[in-house]
C-alpha cells in the first residue's frame, strides 16, 4: 500500500510504501535532509514540520526536541515510518561556507600532460612512412592511445597538429589551435564539503574555484555512519557513489561554464580525499576500514579513463586519485603534507581536525603519524545546538558576545566556536578545570541568569531565542562540553605520543600547521589555554586552510609530486594510539581544561 506525501515549500507530491522510513523516502526522492547520525535517531538534525498527519512522538524526539517544537508539529524524519498520508514542510536549505583558500606555495610547473604543436609532411611514393610514424618523428611521442588511430589519416592531412602528450604517450590529437591551452581540475573531496580548482595546465594559473556540500551527508555526517549505511542498505555503496558522482559532474559543469571553458578542453583531474571517500567514489565497499584491523582495499595512486568512473570531461583525459597511506591517513593528508613540507630539515607538526583527527610529525627522513578518534564535535555534530559552517553559525565568543559566520543572526554553534565559549566559561568561573558546571549557589546572580537547568543537566545560554534566527535558545550543555573534551583529549594525546616517539620535546617543533575548516578558524590562544595544543607552540601556528585542495593542485601541475608523495609514504611510521602504553591514563589526564606544558 502506498501513501501520498505533500512536500512544501516545493509543492511536490511523492509517494511511499506503508512502513517505509520517512527520512529514506525523502532521500530517495532527492531531498537532501541533514542526517549527521545516519538516521539512527541520535543527532536531531533531520527536522521536518508536519502540517497534517502528525505521528505520535517518540522517545528519541522527546530527548532531542524542545516541547514547544513538538507541540508545533516538528518531528524527526528518521524516527517515523509511513502509516498514512502526510503533508510536511521542509526547513529552508542553507548553503554551507566551504573553505577553499589555502597556504600559498610555489609550484614547479612540470605537468604530466603537455601540448606539443607539430607540422608533418604528407606521404608520397618517395616517402611511404605511415602516419603514426610521421607524427612520432616530428614529436617526443613514443606510443599512442589506440582509439585515435581510426581518425589519424584525416587529422594528419591537416598538416599542423596539437598533440596532447601524457608523458611520451599521445593521449589525444587535435587540429592546430591558436592557443595551446588545456585545462585541469584539482578536487578535494572532504567528508563534509568539496572544493574544486580550475587550472590552466600550460600556464599553471588558477582560473576559478567552486565549492559545494558533499551530498553524501544525507547518509551520515562522518565516514563510519556512511560505511554503516552501506552495510545496512541494499546497494548502499552504489547509492553513495551515484550521489557523489552526480554532484561532482554538476560542479565540473558549473566551474567550466563560469570560466567559459569547453568541456573537451578538460584533460586532467586530480582528486584528494580521505580513504573512505576515494573508496566510495570508485563504488568500492569501505567496510573493512571500519573493523579491526582496519585495512583498506587500496591506497596506491590510481589513474583512470573518465568513462571508467563516469566523469564528464574529454574522454581522452585522465583522472588521478592521489595515493593514501592507510585507512585513516588518506590522500587528503598526503596533500596537506605536500603543502606543509613535512619532509623539511626541521621538526614540523601537522594537525587536520575532524572526526578522525590526523596528526603528523616530521623532519627529513623521519615521519610519524597517527589518527585520533576525536568524534564529530569539531564539526558541530553531537552538539545539541551544533551546526556545520553555515551562515549564522557561532564561530567565536567572549564575555562581550558572539561572532557568527556571515554576520548573520545566530542559528547554532559550529566547531571553531566551542574553544572560545569553553575558555570564557572557565575564565568566568562557570565551570572548573574538569569541565563540570558549578552549582547555582556558587555563582553570582548575573551568572545564574545565564545558567539553565535543561533536560536534567545544566546548560549555558549562549544566545536567547528572541535574538536567534530560529527563535530557539542556543545553549551549550554539560553533555556538549563532555563531547568536546573527548575530542580535545584525543588530539592532545595523539600529539604527545608522536612527540615521545620522535624523542623530542615540545619546544623542538618549529611550525604547527593546522588544516581544514576547524583549524583555519579556531582561536589559537583559546585552543592552547584549554589544552588542545601545547602552550609553547601558540606563536608557531600556521593555518594552511584547505591543504588537501592545495596539495591536489600541486599534484596536478607538477608530475614530480607523485614521486614525492610516495616517498613521504615510504618514510612514514604509523602509531596505533589505542595500543600505546599509558594511552588510557594520558587520555583521562588530558580531559581537563588546562594548558599542556612543555616537558
Amino acid at each position: 500500500m502506498k501513501f501520498e506525501i505533500s512536500v512544501l515549500p516545493h509543492n511536490d507530491l511523492i509517494t511511499g510504501r506503508n512502513g517505509k522510513n520517512l527520512l529514506r523516502v525523502l532521500q530517495a526522492n532527492n531531498y537532501d535532509i541533514p542526517s549527521y547520525c545516519g538516521g539512527r535517531g541520535q543527532c536531531g538534525k533531520c527536522r521536518v514540520f508536519i502540517i497534517k498527519g502528525a505521528p505520535e512522538v517518540t522517545d528519541e524526539e522527546k530527548n532531542l526536541l524542545e516541547p514547544s517544537e513538538i507541540k508545533q508539529g516538528t518531528r524527526l524524519a528518521c524516527c517515523h515510518f509511513l502509516e498514512g498520508d502526510l503533508e510536511i514542510k521542509l526547513p529552508e536549505e542553507v548553503k554551507m561556507e566551504v573553505l577553499t583558500e589555502g597556504l600559498s606555495v610555489s609550484i614547479n610547473l612540470e605537468p604530466r600532460l603537455r601540448v606539443e604543436q607539430i607540422d608533418i609532411d604528407l606521404p608520397s611514393l618517395d616517402d611511404q612512412t605511415d602516419y603514426l610514424e610521421r607524427i612520432k618523428r616530428a614529436s617526443r611521442a613514443e606510443t599512442i592511445n589506440p582509439a585515435l588511430l581510426s581518425g589519424l589519416e584525416a587529422l594528419a592531412k591537416k598538416g599542423g597538429l596539437d598533440l596532447i602528450l601524457d608523458k611520451t604517450r599521445i593521449a589525444d590529437i587535435r587540429e592546430r589551435k591558436s592557443a595551446r591551452t588545456i585545462y585541469g581540475i584539482a578536487i578535494d573531496i572532504g567528508t563534509t564539503t568539496i572544493a574544486m580548482y580550475l587550472l590552466d595546465i600550460v600556464e599553471g594559473k588558477e582560473l576559478g574555484v567552486y565549492s559545494l556540500t558533499n551530498p553524501q551527508y544525507v547518509f551520515g555526517a562522518d565516514v563510519i555512519s556512511r560505511i554503516n549505511y552501506t552495510t545496512r542498505n541494499e546497494n548502499g555503496v552504489k547509492k553513495l557513489q551515484n550521489k557523489l558522482l552526480k554532484e561532482l559532474n554538476n560542479g565540473i559543469d558549473t566551474i567550466l561554464k563560469e570560466n567559459k571553458v569547453d568541456r573537451d578542453a578538460l584533460y586532467q583531474i586530480s582528486i584528494a580525499g580521505n580513504t573512505v571517500m576515494l573508496h566510495t567514489l570508485l563504488g568500492i565497499s569501505a567496510r573493512t576500514i571500519a573493523i579491526s584491523p582496519y585495512i583498506p582495499v587500496f591506497t596506491d595512486e590510481i589513474s583512470l579513463e573518465p568513462q571508467e568512473i563516469g566523469i564528464d570531461m574529454n574522454p581522452c583525459g585522465i583522472v588521478q586519485l592521489m595515493p593514501s597511506f592507510s585507512a585513516f591517513i588518506g590522500a587528503d593528508i598526503l596533500g596537506d603534507m605536500l603543502v606543509a613540507e613535512l619532509d623539511s630539515q626541521q621538526w614540523n607538526l601537522l594537525i587536520d581536525f575532524g572526526t578522525n583527527g590526523e596528526i603528523v610529525l616530521g623532519k627529513g627522513g623521519k615521519i610519524y603519524a597517527c589518527s585520533a578518534a576525536a568524534g564529530p564535535a569539531f564539526e558541530g555534530a553531537k552538539i545539541k545546538c551544533g551546526l556545520a559552517g553555515v551562515p549564522g553559525a557561532i564561530s567565536g565568543y567572549n564575555s562581550q558576545g558572539y561572532q557568527t559566520i556571515g554576520n548573520k543572526r545566530p542559528a547554532g554553534i559550529c566547531g571553531p566556536g566551542l574553544p572560545e565559549i569553553i575558555l570564557m566559561l572557565l575564565n568566568e568561573g562557570y565551570i572548573d578545570k574538569t569541565g563540570v558546571f558549578k552549582d547555582f549557589k556558587d555563582l553570582s546572580h548575573e551568572q545564574s541568569r545565564k545558567l539553565l537547568s535543561l533536560e536534567n543537566q545544566k546548560a549555558f545560554l549562549v544566545a536567547s531565542g528572541p535574538d536567534t534566527s530560529t527563535g530557539r535558545d542556543i545553549v551549550l550543555t554539560q553533555k556538549d562540553i563532555r563531547e568536546f573534551q573527548l575530542a580535545k583529549s584525543a588530539i592532545a594525546v595523539g600529539i604527545r605520543f608522536l612527540i615521545e616517539e620522535a624523542g623530542i620535546e615540545n619546544n623542538r617543533i618549529e611550525n604547527v600547521y593546522l588544516a581544514g575548516g576547524f583549524g583555519n578558524f579556531i582561536n589559537a590562544g583559546a585552543s592552547c589555554r584549554i589544552g588542545l595544543i601545547p602552550a609553547v607552540l601558540e606563536d608557531r601556528i600556521i593555518r594552511i586552510g584547505n591543504g588537501a585542495g592545495q596539495g591536489a593542485k600541486v599534484y596536478l601541475l607538477d608530475n614530480d609530486q607523485s614521486k614525492r608523495a610516495n616517498e613521504l609514504r615510504r618514510k612514514m611510521s604509523y602509531l596505533e594510539l589505542a595500543k600505546m602504553k599509558d594511552f588510557h591514563s594520558y587520555f583521562m589526564k588530558n580531559l581537563n581544561f588546562q594548558p599542556v606544558k612543555s616537558d
